[in-house]
């Protein structure tokens, strides 16, 4: 299953709001996260499930939370440009000149270890909140105290951990941490090349899901994994190529800075390993077929502050780089020759204290939590 991106989790109650109804006119927006409220009456509008989740959860007797992971946003940047569409150009090779907005936010006021002691709060709270919702637990103390848990957690990606979605490279930075103890097992997060390395280990019998599987055994209990993403900002571009070839004249971001919380809860089936051998040689295989996760359908988005200040904070060189540029796309459009862009660069400071900033991040990732644990519960009770 690929990791949603983060911006898409973003914009989807915005996409929701603006779904038109076939009979008539606009539906209503979509309620705003409640903190207030009980989990299991938001539970329907936030969370989703991947396919035969609502199947699959139902073989789920026992649990041990074997991973948990929380990925933070430090930096997000989104662009936009004019462009040319298919008959922009004429017969001498002249190409008009271009204009792209860059709008970048970061954070301010968090470091690693303030984001870490928060990754422990929420992890060590996730155990207390699936005993409550009904699940039977096994304690975490018992579960880190085996040696298989050890085995797969000293073979995972230690942490922090830089994590770069495909494709948008220096745009955005996420920092993905772990409770103490533990590592990045998720292979969303640290990709082919781990994957690689990871295969070696699985020769030696080393692989982080092979003492998963073997956990699972030892302990008589289906494994649950907890991913949370935890945004400040959320920005919206109109893109850089207009629809079907045609002029894009404008270029727009439109930005503001907002908590959002996401991620995904996936359970793998105890019931469903294959094992084979005895004692020190015993392996026990995952099926990855069989899991039940469930996710984002809407982010829960804080409607409270989290941060106390909000600057402008563009850099000299970006006004200089950008008065560079727009003086060759000038020239470039005045003389013929192609590809002249001008670039407008805004870059936003925001800065958080982390007392508050920590105590909105607990309540809205606790909330969050809750309702997939809900949702996770319903279908398993569902007929």
């Amino acid at each position: 299953m690929a990791f949603p991106h983060r911006k898409a989790l973003a914009l989807t109650a915005l996409a929701s709001a603006l779904t038109l109804s076939a009979c008539a006119g606009k539906v209503e927006p979509p309620k705003p996260f409640d903190p207030a409220q009980a989990a299991d009456a938001q539970a329907a509008s936030f969370i989703g499930m991947a396919k035969n989740a609502d199947k699959h959860i139902k073989k789920v007797k026992k649990v041990a939370i074997t991973s948990c992971n929380v990925m933070f946003a430090f930096k997000s940047n989104a662009s936009a440009s004019t462009s040319g569409g298919m008959f922009s150009s004429t017969a001498s090779g002249y190409t008009r000149a271009e204009s792209q907005v860059v709008v970048e936010y970061n954070l301010h006021g968090m470091d690693d270890a303030g984001m870490k002691a928060l990754t422990n709060q929420i992890c060590a709270s996730a155990e207390e909140k699936t005993r409550a919702a009904g699940f039977d637990v096994v304690p975490g103390k018992t579960v880190a105290a085996s040696a298989n848990f050890q085995g797969m957690h000293r073979n995972a990606r230690q942490v922090p951990f830089e994590y770069k979605a495909a494709g948008q490279g220096e745009k955005t930075k996420y920092m993905v941490y772990a409770p103490d103890g533990q590592g990045i097992v998720d292979q969303r997060f640290i990709g082919m090349m781990a994957g690689l390395g990871a295969a070696f280990k699985a020769a030696k019998g080393e692989n982080p899901m092979q003492y998963e599987g073997k956990l699972m055994d030892e302990l008589g209990a289906d494994a649950m994994r907890l991913v949370v993403l935890v945004d400040f900002a959320e920005l919206q571009s109109d893109g850089h190529r207009g629809k079907f070839g045609t002029d894009k004249n404008s270029a727009n971001v439109k930005a503001e800075a907002r908590l959002a919380i996401s991620g995904d809860m996936t359970f793998y089936l105890k019931d469903e390993l294959n094992c084979w051998g005895k004692d020190a040689k015993r392996q026990c295989g995952i099926d990855l077929g069989k899991v039940a996760t469930f996710n984002t359908s809407r982010p829960v988005i804080s409607g409270a502050p989290f941060y106390t200040d909000l600057r402008n904070e563009t850099k000299t060189s970006d006004k200089v780089a950008g008065a560079a540029t727009k003086l060759l796309a000038i020239a470039a459009a005045s003389s013929g020759v192609k590809g002249g862009t001008s670039v407008d660069i805004t870059r936003y400071g925001v800065h958080v204290d982390p007392a508050q900033y920590g105590g909105e991040v607990q309540k809205y990732a606790g909330g969050f939590v809750d309702m997939m644990l809900v949702r996770a519960k319903s279908a398993a009770a569902s007929k």
